[in-house]
């Protein structure tokens, strides 16, 4: 179910609300609900999933509920999800106590078969707040091994950061790094690649910082491999992740990261082994010192280079695939799907 079809993939067909129903997004969400439970009444499918809490999470809990089918959802934001209902906002403290909405939220939750969790940090956050571990699965993403592999590539690039450009990716820290580089590397080369809302923000602060002639500012790009193996370092500033993607495929490539400790990256990464973790993503000093460090010395690169390959390749389609196979299998809960 999607609002547009998305890209051809075996067995799988979709669902998506006519383009005068998508004009209003109470009535898109509306359609969505009876759309799902009349498929589901002719189906008869052995689980309902959603994917994000809000909306789709919803619509297959209440479609299940009114089907007597088991449903699921994948908590792709991760535990901020029963904080802030929609959007990224900026700020937001997951040790705190449950707003009302997110309780509610929760409650729901745990009558879920499956939860789709995209890191081990909020699956602790499920089981902790009472959710049965025999629900709670890590089901991360994938990643194309065979289009994001390293090559041996002209390096244009010091440092590259992929993302969008949102306040909650917190690339002005890319910036700020930049200004802080520049006088021990008067060489350096730094791409930002992606589009966004923050995009002429961050061209006027690297003015301001008197960065602008060093910062390439690339926008939307679909040849991602082959700019991340035109690079030396990745670099990851977001203030919340839950899953992602971008430094996955980084380290596909064999890219050493400096990345902030947010989201996937506690499992994802080994710091001093494939990586370079900042605890806290406001530490231009610390991401500074990663990136200095790491463009020194060209074997703890290689080293970090091969580890972060090797990482990379634990999220490889196959063992998606397996993981999902499994999950599905088990939501009758009589086994547990989370081992933590």
């Amino acid at each position: 179910m999607r609002n547009i079809p998305g890209p051809e993939l075996p067995n799988t067909s979709y669902v998506c609300p006519p383009g005068v129903i998508r004009r209003s997004a109470v009535t898109a969400l509306i359609w969505k609900l009876v759309a799902t439970i009349v498929l589901a009444m002719l189906k008869r499918p052995q689980l309902i999933h959603g994917l994000l809490l809000m909306p789709h999470g919803i619509i297959a809990m209440m479609a299940g509920t009114v089907t007597h089918t088991r449903f699921g959802v994948t908590l792709v934001a991760g535990s901020v999800e029963f904080f802030a209902l929609m959007g990224s906002p900026l700020g937001v403290d997951v040790g705190a106590a449950l707003p009302r909405a997110g309780r509610l939220l929760l409650r729901a939750c745990r009558k879920a078969s499956l939860i789709g969790v995209m890191s081990s940090k909020t699956a602790r956050f499920l089981v902790d707040h009472g959710v049965d571990p025999c629900r709670v699965a890590l089901l991360p993403n994938p990643v194309d091994l065979v289009r994001f592999r390293p090559s041996q590539s002209l390096r244009i690039y010091d440092v590259i950061s992929v993302s969008r450009l949102t306040p909650v990716k917190r690339v002005e820290t890319v910036v700020r790094v930049t200004a802080a580089l520049r006088p021990h590397f008067p060489c350096l080369k730094v791409a930002v690649v992606g589009d966004g809302k923050c995009l002429s923000t961050l061209r006027a602060l690297a003015g301001d910082l008197g960065v602008a002639d060093c910062i390439s500012f690339l926008g939307y790009r679909f040849d991602i491999p082959d700019l991340l193996n035109a690079s030396r370092v990745f670099m990851m500033t977001s203030e919340r992740e839950g899953g992602p993607m971008a430094l996955a495929e980084a380290m596909a490539c064999g890219l050493p990261c400096v990345a902030s400790k947010c989201g996937m990256v506690a499992d994802l990464c080994t710091n001093g082994v494939d990586s370079i973790v900042v605890a806290d993503h406001r530490d231009v000093d610390g991401f500074a010192s990663g990136v200095a460090a790491l463009l020194r010395d060209h074997d703890l690169r290689k080293r970090m280079s091969s580890a972060a390959r090797r990482k990379a390749e634990t999220l490889s389609m196959e063992r998606a695939v397996a993981a999902w196979e499994s999950a599905i299998g088990r939501v009758d809960g009589s086994e547990s799907l989370y081992e933590g």
